[in-house]
Formats: C-alpha cells, structure tokens, sequence
C-alpha cells in the first residue's frame, strides 16, 4: 500500500519534540505542514513558468521560518512563502 504525503507528514510529525512543525515542500503540488496542534495545513502553488529552481527551496524555506518568528499562523507562513 503507498503511503501518501499527509500520512507519512504525520507519521514523521508524531516522532517529533512538542511544539515542532513539519512542513512538506511539492513542488508544482504546493506544501504541506502539520503544526503543534497537529492540524494539517495545505498550500497550493501558483501557476507559474518555471524558469530556473536554483535555490528555491532556500527562499521557501526562509519566509516561512521569516513568517513564523513574526508570529504568523501556519496559513500566513504559506501564504507568505507561495506570494
């Protein structure tokens, strides 16, 4: 049986320290994460040419974690990182 991103997003979640977010990058499918309270929480990309993807993983990465210490929701982190 194939195991989806959500499943194995929470399975990987529930091993976890307390208080930790989990997020799943998809490329073209959005993101997912599952925050402390352990809600499921889905992003979906924009339609966009793609025209190089040199780093960006490291610009996701760094406004959700931009949007996180400005005390954003994990709904704001996505919508901050998807813009």
């Amino acid at each position: 049986m194939r195991t989806s991103p959500e499943q194995a997003a929470r399975e990987i979640r529930s091993s976890m320290r307390e208080g930790a977010t989990f997020v799943v990058k998809r490329g073209p499918r959005g993101a997912i994460s599952i925050g402390p309270d352990s809600t499921l929480v889905e992003a979906v990309a924009s339609d966009v040419r793609v025209v190089d993807t040199i780093g960006a993983g490291d610009v996701f990465n760094a406004a959700f974690l931009a949007a996180m210490a400005a005390s954003s929701v994990e709904t704001g982190c996505f919508s901050t990182t998807t813009r």
